[in-house]
């Protein structure tokens, strides 16, 4: 269930509760990310480029995208990490780190399969003077 539309959005209570809350958050950040994408791309399309310009900004994209897919493990193994992390016995911390730690491990596979996926496309594009 939609965290906002549940009675436990600000004091989740387990697990599932925890991994619904943590998802939301991301998606905020993600629609807020993708509003500023959004933004620059509108605000570009109106330059004229040269082939140069686009080269330059093509191997910029490659770098951070390559980046990223390092990133996206490190959200994997974070939430790996987390879910390991977390003591049976302390019902509460269990819960969240559980949920939690799914989350990341859902958003960073996510992310992975995204960049890698875009930056391949990328690879096989090239401009021709």
């Amino acid at each position: 269930m939609s965290p906002p539309l549940s009675g436990n959005f600000f004091k989740p209570t387990n697990s599932r509760e925890y991994f619904y809350l943590t998802n939301f958050n991301w998606n905020l950040l993600n629609a807020g990310i993708a509003s500023f994408g959004y933004y620059s791309i509108h605000r570009n399309s109106h330059k004229k480029w040269s082939i140069s310009e686009l080269n330059i900004r093509k191997r910029k994209l490659e770098r951070a995208l390559a980046v990223n897919i390092g990133l996206d493990f490190l959200y994997i193994a974070s939430g790996i990490l987390l879910r390991n992390a977390s003591n049976p016995n302390d019902m509460n911390k269990h819960q969240s780190y559980l949920g939690v730690g799914n989350s990341f491990i859902l958003q960073g596979g996510f992310l992975f399969v995204y960049d890698y996926v875009f930056l391949k496309r990328l690879k096989k594009l090239k401009y021709k003077r």
